[in-house]
């Protein structure tokens, strides 16, 4: 994890969260529901909501 969040410090943000989004995308599949929505709300910082909660399943 370490050695992530350095190869991420050396992009700019809008590439960061490209990289992010691709490693993800690929990974979501493999996560349950309840996975995924704790992952979306630890990034995002808000509570578990529906508006949240239906970002999961596009």
């Amino acid at each position: 994890m370490t050695r992530l969040k350095e190869v991420l410090a050396n992009m700019t943000p809008e590439e960061a969260a490209e990289g992010i989004a691709a490693a993800a995308s690929e990974v979501f599949p493999l996560l349950s529901d309840e996975q995924r929505i704790k992952i979306i709300t630890g990034m995002t910082g808000g509570p578990d909501t529906d508006k949240v909660s239906s970002m999961v399943h596009l």
